[in-house]
């Protein structure tokens, strides 16, 4: 995955694009609540919701 990098004022963004087949509300609360965070972040070892 590639980030896009931008100059602002006082530092940088980076911005990450991630295409999901999921949709907006799901995504979001695997980001938000804290009882699924965990979960989002085992993806990388095949356990997450991608």
């Amino acid at each position: 995955m590639l980030a896009v990098v931008q100059k602002v004022e006082g530092g940088y963004v980076a911005r990450f694009d991630r295409h999901l087949k999921h949709s907006v509300e799901k995504v979001w609360s695997w980001l938000t609540e804290n009882d699924k965070l965990g979960k989002w972040f085992a993806e990388s070892a095949g356990r997450g919701p991608a």
